[in-house]
This record gives structure tokens, C-alpha cells and sequence, in this order.
């Protein structure tokens, strides 16, 4: 954050931040091959108390305690090795048991070593429900039953269309934030059904390279395999992580072979891609009805973002 967020938001500048490119503090790897790289300046405390909330993550399964160390203070290297691991089997929203994003950023957090923490389990409204305290994990596991009771809905028919946002602005600021209301839209739709995305985007993409450009020339299905590559061969460049707009447009489209239709300020740039572009909902509405029937049955998703979706 610039001086000027700082002293807006919390009063002062007097603050320390990592730089994730700079001269990191070396721990050595986590099982899962993360080099563990933390901001030089966390070995100089003897204490380690981190503060954050508690919501579900589509990478991690829940936010809080350990991503407090990775990403909050850790290597570039550290967080790209971490994000990619999204790929691997066990990492689903809403879900920490045998997710290997969660158990990696443990190992890491364990290693940097955290005497207590202090998360606030955050409401739709974005007020507080509860703060836990204490354990690393023991604590955080605490907050994420109570996240869960609040976000996790069960679905007992998948529906034909699913219309999702991520809840407006600012959560759909660029499409890195609004997208990821697609994971939990992918447990509601029906394998070969539709997806409508609504999103702003009034900053555009977010981050667009290398995707911008695949998703006009490359198959969802060559995209995804591309990133697998990357992952076996240890080539885990950022711009390749599958965190990205390529990887959740490409799961609807080739995992599902559902349709997917965004409303937002980038339907030009959306056009050449085998996403479509839709002016409004009226029109994506009937974009999806021309190809599943008039009596398409749908499910919306206001809150995209955090509701974790059961079927």
C-alpha cells in the first residue's frame, strides 16, 4: 500500500511491508516443494502474533491463520509454488482436511514459526461473527467450522443455468476478483449446461498475460493441460498460475462442457474467445435459453465470492 492508503486506513505510514522480490529470510522447502522465503524482518521478533479473517478461499479452502505467512509475507517464488498447487487432487472451496494449498501453507507457517493468532470470522455483510484466538491451527479450525455454518449451502438439483457474481463492486473490480464466483457456480450447473458471469471489470482483466492472449487462440482443454505440464516440469512461472481467469474459464467450458456467458466491461476483449460476450442478463438469459429451452431451470448466486455450494 502506497503512504497515502496506510495513513487513510490505519493512521500511519510507520508500517513495515514485504517486498516478495526483495532479500527473503530461507527456511529451507515444505513437503509439497514450496521453498519456504519469508520477509527478512520476521526473524528479528521474538513473538509472532498474526491478525487477519476468516472466510472460504477457493485456493486454501479458508482464509486466516497460516496465509497471515503464505502469501501474507513470503517469496514470490513461495506463492507462485503454492498457488500452483491448486492443481493437485484434495483442493476444493470450503474444504482443509487433504488440501494441499492448506497443508502447505501450514508447514510453512509452523516453520516461521506462530505463537498466536487473532482471526474475526467475517459475515456476508462483512461484519464480524466471531474472533477466534490462540493455536496456529487449532484455533483457525475453530473459525472455519463457524465460516462454514455461514457460507456452505447444500444444492439438491443442478440446474440447467447458473447466473453468478461475485457481489458487486469492489469484489468484481477486474476479472482476477470477479471469476471467482465461477467455483462454486461449477457444484450448481449440469455437465453441458450454462454459466452466466456478471462483472464489471471497470479495471479490466487484472492480470491478463499469458491468458489474455490463449484464450483467443488456445482450446480450454490445451490450456489446462499446459499448466499441468508446467507443474510436473517445475516450470511454475507466475503468469502460468492457475489462480488465473484461463484456468476457471477453461474448467467450465472443458470440464463440464458448459457454456459460458460474461456480462461485463470486457466484451470486446471477451469476443475472440470461447467465452461469449453478453450485453446485460436479459440478453445472456437469452443467449442460454436458445440453447437449453425456455424452461431452463437456474440458480443464482449473489455472493459468489465465499458461498461454498454442496451437491
Amino acid at each position: 500500500m502506497t503512504d497515502a492508503e496506510l495513513d487513510r486506513f490505519i493512521g500511519t505510514h510507520d508500517v513495515l511491508q514485504p517486498d516478495s522480490r526483495g532479500e527473503q529470510w530461507k527456511l529451507g522447502e515444505t513437503s509439497f516443494g514450496s521453498p519456504i522465503e519469508v520477509a527478512p524482518f520476521m526473524r528479528d521478533f521474538d513473538k509472532k502474533v498474526v491478525c487477519g479473517f476468516i472466510e472460504p478461499s477457493y485456493i486454501a479452502g479458508f482464509s486466516g491463520g497460516r496465509k497471515m505467512i503464505l502469501p501474507g509475507v513470503s517469496s514470490y517464488e513461495s506463492i507462485t509454488h503454492n498457488h500452483f498447487l491448486i492443481l493437485t487432487e484434495g483442493r476444493k472451496l470450503g474444504v482443509l482436511d487433504e488440501n494441499p494449498v492448506h497443508r502447505d501453507m501450514t508447514e510453512a507457517a509452523r516453520a516461521v514459526g506462530v505463537d498466536f493468532i487473532c482471526d474475526a470470522v467475517v459475515n456476508p455483510d462483512d461484519s464480524w461473527a466471531r474472533i477466534v484466538c490462540g493455536d496456529l491451527e487449532d484455533a483457525h479450525r475453530e473459525g472455519v467450522m463457524l465460516s462454514r455454518e455461514i457460507y456452505e449451502h447444500h444444492v439438491t438439483q443442478k440446474a440447467d443455468i447458473v447466473i453468478c457474481t461475485s457481489g458487486g463492486w469492489p469484489y468484481d473490480i477486474d476479472m482476477v476478483q470477479a471469476k471467482k464466483t465461477l467455483v462454486p457456480a461449477l457444484e450448481c450447473v449440469r455437465q453441458g449446461g450454462c454459466v452466466i458471469l456478471l462483472g464489471e471489470c471497470e479495471d479490466g482483466w487484472g492480470g491478463e498475460e499469458p491468458f489474455r492472449t490463449l484464450l483467443e487462440s488456445e482450446e480450454p482443454g490445451a490450456i489446462i493441460a499446459e499448466m499441468r505440464r508446467r507443474l510436473a516440469d517445475g516450470d511454475v512461472a507466475w503468469h502460468w498460475a492457475p489462480c488465473s481467469t484461463g484456468f476457471l474459464f477453461s474448467s467450465v467450458v472443458y470440464d463440464l462442457g458448459a457454456q459460458l456467458i460474461v456480462v461485463s466491461e470486457l466484451a470486446d476483449e471477451i469476443e475472440p474467445t470461447f467465452a461469449n460476450p453478453a450485453a446485460d442478463l436479459v440478453a445472456a438469459l437469452a443467449l442460454a435459453e436458445e440453447r437449453l429451452g425456455p424452461d431452463a431451470s437456474i440458480i443464482g448466486l449473489h455472493d459468489g465470492r465465499r458461498v461454498i455450494c454442496r451437491s
